[in-house]
């Protein structure tokens, strides 16, 4: 939420990044806090073995899809 992107946009983008293996969610009770955490996967997670090709193609498709809907100028 610390984008300022309408949620409708986040839900989106978080369950195309699950679908690509980019995240995993996990459901954990933590007072004041969502049930939902999201895992950064490998090698996604900040690391040696970090994929810069990959993470550039994401990179670019999510840019294109924010300035498709105006949320990106």
């Amino acid at each position: 939420m610390a984008t300022e992107l309408p949620y409708s946009i986040i839900a989106r983008e978080m369950t195309y990044f699950r679908k690509e293996g980019v995240i995993e969610v996990v459901r954990i009770a933590r007072p004041g806090d969502s049930p939902i955490q999201y895992i950064l996967q490998e090698p996604y997670h900040p690391s040696e073995n970090l994929d810069l090709s990959q993470v550039r193609r994401m990179d670019k498709e999510l840019k294109e899809i924010l300035f498709d809907e105006h949320l990106l100028v």
